[in-house]
């Protein structure tokens, strides 16, 4: 495993051992407010929502918003970023997350993980959204389990997520960064 140079030896990937080869960035979110609390304390985790990290921004499924696609955030403090690995297509996991860029936000989705109700096809939470764009990217990032009942903290376990410093984010997508 290659570390970043101000990694302290913690182990992060980075970003710049996979040029030409762009992989998928995920932010994890630790979450703000009463909603990230609530689904870090149903799903037993630390994190509470989860983003997919492009070269012309982040789309991600949202609160009273559904999915959507925005510039890079300002403030990362709230985020943990990782890297997906393995043998996937990126370029599809890109498209379908576009395809589905005005989808509703599924609420029952989020719970669903207290009384295991059924899916709803039309509406989209955002761990199902990542894990879906994954699957069709080619990649099963947890085997066995179907998308509309993998939390976020769940996706953080995928052995095909690596963690990565947010200056790895900005090596591979310098554009993202706001500062330049």
């Amino acid at each position: 495993m290659l570390a970043d140079d101000n990694d302290s030896g913690h182990g992060l990937y980075r970003a710049s051992l996979f040029k030409g080869y762009r992989q998928m960035i995920l932010a994890f979110s630790k979450g703000k407010g009463l909603t990230g609390a609530l689904i870090r304390w149903f799903t037993w985790s630390k994190y509470a929502h989860v983003a997919a990290v492009l070269p012309e921004g982040v789309i991600e499924a949202m609160p009273f918003k559904g999915v959507v696609k925005h510039d890079f955030w300002s403030d990362t403090s709230h985020l943990d970023f990782f890297i997906v690995t393995g043998p996937y297509e990126n370029r599809r996991a890109a498209a379908y997350l576009n395809s589905n860029i005005g989808r509703q936000y599924d609420w029952f989705g989020i719970l669903r993980f207290i009384p295991r109700w059924r899916k709803s096809n039309d509406r989209v939470f955002c761990s199902e959204l990542i894990f879906s764009a994954m699957r069709f990217a080619g990649i099963e990032l947890l085997r066995g389990i179907p998308p509309e009942k993998v939390s976020p903290g769940l996706l953080a376990c995928s052995p095909y997520l690596h963690p990565i410093s947010v200056s790895s984010v900005f090596s591979q997508y310098p554009k993202l960064n706001n500062e330049e």
